[in-house]
């Protein structure tokens, strides 16, 4: 079967340009930390904590669910079977593809949840040509996409059945409990799942536990953002203080994340609250 596919990624590489090399390139964007980064305060500081831990943790068990089924394949990428397809490099095993996977998980919920008009044909186009950069670039197999999509499909159904219900009964728990959860146990099941190397989300997962307990603890919350001022403003800051902390640690993956998530969970609240959008009674 890889011998066919290799021939298929051989054939689309042949219609390789510089423009196409470059823009397939930028698709790279969505398959790394960078994106969660962006994508993770937009919808914390605009929409509420609640529906930004929400995705926080969508994003989380679907990478954990990712590297257990490549850990289980143990599937070779393409430029490891033939070494001048490989334009670019990625680690670990290819099937299933990550980057489709994630990229049919959030086009999913979407669909499901989006009120534009246009969400099919963004969501179409968002999952098309993720999928295809993957392939063009020598880093995975057909197989792989369709195995990603698959896999991807399954989680946005365990996330649409399960979590209202398991949201449901977690209300019933003590809010000092369910932080603690959240800050310390969490992360020690990760950290503890030798398939699980990345420790970015587990530094995420404490930093923001500890943010939402300095929440709770002093009182401190945010408006859902009102206007498209509001929601730009928001946005830019609360992403360009998550990269200046991300990136200030570059050896530090899991004090940099840590760092990243406070900001968004306690200090980008109070900036937003007390001073940028402090409104008169």
């Amino acid at each position: 079967m890889h011998a066919i596919e290799l021939e298929w990624i051989q054939w689309i590489q042949n219609f390789r340009t510089p423009a196409l090399d470059f823009f397939f390139q930028c698709m790279r964007f969505f398959d790394r930390p960078e994106f969660i980064f962006v994508l993770i305060p937009v919808v914390w500081l605009n929409y509420g904590w609640k529906n930004g831990l929400r995705l926080f943790y969508i994003v989380f068990f679907n990478a954990l669910f990712s590297v257990v089924l490549k850990n289980l394949f143990a599937s070779p990428r393409p430029y490891e079977l033939s070494h001048q397809l490989g334009i670019i490099h990625a680690a670990g095993y290819g099937f299933p593809s990550g980057a489709a996977q994630l990229c049919m998980l959030l086009g999913g919920l979407y669909i499901t949840y989006s009120k534009n008009s246009m969400k099919w044909a963004i969501v179409i186009a968002y999952v098309f040509f993720v999928s295809l950069s993957r392939v063009y670039l020598g880093v995975h197999f057909p197989s792989d996409i369709l195995g990603g999509w698959i896999a991807g499909l399954a989680m946005l159904f365990i996330v649409l059945y399960f979590m209202p219900r398991i949201e449901k009964k977690l209300k019933a728990v003590n809010v000092y409990k369910l932080l603690s959860l959240h800050a310390f146990v969490i992360p020690s099941l990760a950290i503890s799942c030798s398939v699980y190397p990345e420790l970015s989300y587990v530094g995420c997962t404490i930093g923001f536990g500890v943010g939402l307990w300095l929440c709770h603890r002093f009182k401190v919350g945010l408006a859902i953002a009102r206007g498209s001022k509001e929601y730009l403003l928001r946005g830019v800051l609360g992403v360009l203080g998550v990269f200046l902390l991300y990136k200030g640690f570059p050896t530090l993956k899991l004090f940099q994340s840590f760092l990243a998530a406070m900001w968004i969970s306690f200090f980008a609240i109070l900036l937003f609250r007390q001073k940028v959008f402090l409104r008169k009674k």
